[in-house]
């Protein structure tokens, strides 16, 4: 089966300066543990504070060297964001394929095998993802899964009430998202509002219906989704959809409605809705 597909994609990775030795660690053994490797890997360094990650990073630069991968290793000279960082990367990404890959999640052997031959099944796909699975601190210790619908109409339906995909799990044709203009500024919402844009443009998804990859999430992930600083962002994101267009008036106003009751419920509460939802396609 692997000889019969494209073997060639970018792997591309941001990775804050203030990430876990050891969960860089994690992420960058899962991708060089894919059945089908990279043909090059792209890593973004947010910011310039020397720590053990840059012992990390020249560890997996020998490494590449030795199995014949690309290296290319950009870092910034102050901490500039997410968005900033990916979109620097994907100027570097020579493959037609990109695959994302989150600094301290660790990634199933077979993600990019399986992902490429979806891709290979059908030519017209721009973006293919995956389900995850969240766990706190070992990948023993799942928490839950989260689902995401398998084709393009069911995509397109979830995606004006909740992100269809798990960025994460995604790998992208980098044409389709360069003519996007690549990642917009949009703090804790620059995949979602990515894909918004290119389903507006009638871009094909697919989600593989299998848990690909193991998210870090911990044991209060959804914490960090509550309050009323995060409900902002996402006034913000939803306020800039529908200027967009991505969003009807309807959806719009029903999402400001859910979203305000939902990141301003007390925890406990918040804590079952979010493993309710996660665990729904």
């Amino acid at each position: 089966m692997i000889g019969l597909i494209n073997r060639k994609y970018s792997a591309l990775i941001a990775v804050h300066q203030n990430e876990r030795p050891e969960h860089f660690q994690s992420a960058l053994a899962s991708i060089f543990d894919q059945t089908v490797l990279p043909a090059q890997m792209i890593i973004v360094k947010d910011g310039r504070r020397i720590s053990e990650l840059d012992d990390v990073i020249d560890q997996y630069k020998c490494i590449c060297q030795y199995r014949h991968i690309d290296w290319v290793y950009l870092e910034n000279p102050q901490v500039m964001g997410l968005t900033a960082s990916l979109n620097q990367g994907l100027t570097m990404c020579r493959e037609s394929l990109v695959a994302r890959f989150d600094s301290d999640d660790v990634n199933v052997p077979e993600r990019m095998e399986k992902t490429l031959q979806k891709f290979a099944e059908d030519p017209e796909l721009s973006v293919v993802g995956s389900w995850i699975g969240e766990f706190a601190t070992a990948i023993e210790d799942v928490t839950g899964i989260r689902k995401v619908p398998m084709d393009q109409a069911a995509i397109q339906r979830l995606a004006r009430r909740r992100n269809p995909m798990n960025h994460m799990a995604v790998t992208f044709r980098r044409e389709a998202v360069m003519s996007l203009g690549g990642y917009t500024e949009m703090p804790s919402f620059e995949d979602y509002y990515l894909w918004l844009g290119m389903l507006s443009q009638q871009m094909k998804f697919a989600n593989l219906q299998e848990t690909l990859v193991w998210a870090r999430a911990g044991s209060h992930f959804w914490e960090r989704r509550s309050g009323w600083y995060y409900l902002r962002r996402e006034l913000h994101f939803q306020s800039a959809a529908y200027r967009q267009h991505y969003l009807s008036l309807s959806d719009y106003l029903g999402n400001i409605v859910t979203r305000c009751a939902v990141r301003l419920m007390p925890k406990l509460i918040l804590a079952l809705a979010y493993k309710t939802v996660r665990s729904q396609r």
